[in-house]
Parts: C-alpha cells; sequence; structure tokens
C-alpha cells in the first residue's frame, strides 16, 4: 500500500515557490516604505527559508532607518515559539530608537 502524505505537507520546492508567490502578490511597495518616518525593525529567523532572509534584505535597504535582528534557531513561527526572544528584541530595539 502505498503511503500518503498529509495534505499539509508540501515538498520544500513547492513551499518556496508558495511563498516566493505570495510575495509578488504583494506587489513592490519599496517606494511607499521609504516614506516610513520612524525607525524599522525587522525579523527573521536563522532557520528561515532563504527567500524570506532575501526578502528582508531588500526591505532593510528601503525605510530611511532600520535593522535587522535574526531569532537564533526560529523559522516561520519564530514569534510563536519563541515569543520571549521576539520580546526581548523589541524591548531592545525600543529602548535604543525610541525617546521619551
Amino acid at each position: 500500500m502505498d503511503r500518503i502524505e498529509p495534505a499539509t505537507r508540501i515538498q520544500p520546492h513547492a513551499q518556496r515557490r508558495a511563498g516566493s508567490q505570495a510575495l509578488e502578490r504583494l506587489g513592490d511597495r519599496f517606494e511607499a516604505y521609504r516614506g516610513v518616518g520612524q525607525h524599522v525593525l525587522l525579523v527573521g529567523g536563522t532557520r528561515s527559508p532563504g527567500h524570506f532572509g532575501d526578502r528582508i534584505e531588500l526591505l532593510h535597504r528601503v525605510p530611511p532607518s532600520s535593522d535587522i535582528r535574526r531569532m537564533e534557531g526560529a523559522g516561520h513561527t519564530g514569534p510563536i515559539r519563541k515569543a520571549g526572544d521576539l520580546v526581548a528584541l523589541l524591548l531592545a530595539d525600543i529602548a535604543t530608537h525610541v525617546s521619551v
């Protein structure tokens, strides 16, 4: 009997293609992002798919002020699985870039 893969399991290349297509549907919003007046923190994971890392690198070049931080060992669900790490990144960024 053939083994049937669960419907939620997508092959890695198909997953990358789906992610890239989703980003393409969003379109090039770089011109709008240039107008963002506040500092932007871009967060990725060290286990995130390569195309997400590529997009973060591109976005980093657009707004007047931005930083990239990577959550060690985090992938697509990093903000959920590593919420404490995300909070630490946000608090450090706020302490550095927000004046009260």
